[in-house]
């Protein structure tokens, strides 16, 4: 990311930032993002985008000094891959008289 582009997004969360909490114009951003607890813009698209390679390409990706495994992390369940009323259905429904099978 360039230089250019992280004055960009810090200005626009600054005007963000200053109407969060109502302080003066001369408060540095570095301190608004402090007292809201909130990290620069350009470092959490940087960390959404590692978050979303790992999870969709299913490849290693590294954020500064931290490799992700996608193997360290559970996959999405695919679900049932049949329709629901079929599922199991004939251990469920007993047509004969008094059955009640739970």
């Amino acid at each position: 990311m360039t230089s250019r582009l992280q004055k960009k997004l810090d200005s626009i969360q600054r005007l963000f930032l200053l109407y969060i909490t109502g302080a003066y114009r001369t408060t540095p951003t570095a301190a608004f993002q402090v007292v809201t607890g909130l990290q620069p813009l350009h470092l959490q698209i940087q960390q959404e985008a590692t978050f979303a390679r790992l999870a969709r390409a299913g490849s290693s990706s590294n954020f500064f000094t931290v490799i992700f495994n996608p193997t360290d992390y559970e996959s999405k369940s695919s679900g049932i891959h049949i329709h629901p009323p079929f599922f199991l259905l004939h251990k469920q429904i007993s047509l004969a008289e008094n059955h009640i099978h739970s």
